[in-house]
């Protein structure tokens, strides 16, 4: 019998996804002059942080994490469309998916979530 994943792949690549995101927000706005938002950073560094949450197959509410962050990083992913919205977007995006998604089958028995 195979054993199965302890780590959510989709919700750990959208925290990473996400932190990566910030560091480039940083850059860029550094490259421009400007001090980085702090709401912004607040936003795309909780989503990382939900989203690492999420990626715990047997953590309580992960589903419910995993909605909140996709949320919170659609809404600004729209906000920040002409810039860095598209990847933070991608990651709002592998949130909702991955909070969508049902816990691996071990031996024919749904494990909970």
């Amino acid at each position: 019998m195979a054993k199965p994943r302890a780590i959510e792949p989709l919700a750990l690549v959208a925290a990473i996804l996400a932190a990566g995101t910030a560091v480039i927000y940083v850059r860029s706005m550094r490259d421009q002059g400007s001090q980085p938002y702090a709401w912004v950073m607040c936003i795309l560094l909780g989503g990382g942080l939900l989203a690492g949450y999420g990626a715990l197959w047997k953590l309580p509410h992960r589903r419910a994490v995993l909605v909140v962050c996709g949320g919170a990083l659609i809404v600004l992913g729209v906000l920040a469309l002409p810039s860095i919205g598209l990847l933070i977007l991608a990651s709002a995006i592998l949130a909702l998916v991955s909070a969508w998604r049902t816990a691996p089958h071990v031996g024919g028995v749904r494990n909970p979530v």
